[in-house]
């Protein structure tokens, strides 16, 4: 009776001649020992090759044991089946996304005012006060003399109104004052005339118009009128020109001049009204009576 077969791995079979009982053990051992050599070799190098090589796991429960007893099962020494762990890919899932909400309100921009040129003016109370209302100056009023003098350049116009702006002042008032015995003076400027004769009626009739004025002004005080014409009559001082001098010089007290009717006054009897007057000859009006004390006096006065 043969020998039954075993299946063998890597271990040629031993027929009805080959070893028996004690050599069989042996040889089962050492084939067993030569197995884990191989499968130790096998783990170390899968070990060993890094970690994109595969890694083969050996189960405990696929090692090859050996038993006590006379029929032992042993693993193939030539060929491996080797079981390859699939290789772990880096996880494709996504990572979750944080999404951040703006705020439903829009944020103000943040605004820099450019630097001030101007200082800003101090603030010096919290409290506004109020100012008053402005009240515009107000002209000083005009003296009685200026006043005066005014009307007296109107009176001297054709029509009676203020020279034009600009004008040469041909009037000049002196106020009363005690030193004077309170007498008020008015000296005008008579105006020559284009053809160069000696204008005597127009100086009589300025005279009258001014005194007029005077007469009817209440604004000074003043017992007595001094009224003096001037005109250039005569070259006295040697230049070549005319000088200005007085002509005409009438007195009143504020009695005489006040019971003047200047209405029907004849300008050329001013001289006779007077209560004093001193006049050029060259002005003489042709109906004054003279009263000098001499004939060959250059004027004719009429004194009280």
């Amino acid at each position: 009776m043969g020998w039954p077969e075993e299946p063998t791995i890597g271990i040629p079979p031993v027929g009805p001649g080959g070893p028996r009982g004690p050599d069989r053990r042996v040889l089962a051992v050492v084939a067993g020992g030569i197995g884990l050599v191989v499968l130790a070799a096998v783990v170390i190098w899968l070990i060993s090759s890094g970690d994109d090589e595969p890694r083969v796991a050996t189960p405990p429960d696929k090692r090859s044991t050996t038993t006590s007893s006379t029929t032992s099962t042993t693993l193939p020494a030539t060929s491996t089946t080797s079981t390859t762990l699939p290789v772990t890919a880096p996880s494709t899932s996504t990572p979750p996304t944080v999404v951040i909400i703006p705020p439903t309100t829009k944020p103000s921009p943040l605004t820099t005012s450019a630097p001030s040129t101007t200082s800003a003016a101090p603030t010096t109370s919290a409290t506004t006060t109020t100012k008053p209302p402005t009240t515009p100056p107000t002209t000083k009023p005009k003296s009685p003399v200026v006043v005066l003098r005014e009307q007296l350049e109107a009176a001297l116009t054709p029509d009676g109104q203020p020279p034009p702006p600009g004008s040469k002042p041909r009037v000049k008032v002196s106020a009363p004052t005690k030193a004077n015995h309170e007498r008020l003076t008015v000296t005008w400027s008579i105006t020559p005339t284009d053809d160069g004769s000696i204008p005597v009626d127009a100086a009589y009739q300025d005279a009258a118009n001014l005194l007029a004025v005077i007469q009817s002004f209440d604004g000074l005080d003043y017992e007595r009128v001094s009224l003096r014409g001037t005109y250039p009559l005569s070259d006295t001082n040697g230049d070549g020109t005319p000088d200005s001098q007085r002509v005409i010089l009438l007195r009143f007290f504020k009695a005489t001049l006040d019971s003047i009717d200047f209405d029907t006054l004849d300008p050329l009897t001013l001289p006779d009204v007077a209560d004093g007057s001193t006049i050029d000859p060259a002005f003489q009006p042709p109906s004054t009576t003279t009263t000098s004390s001499s004939s060959s006096s250059s004027s004719t006065t009429t004194t009280t």
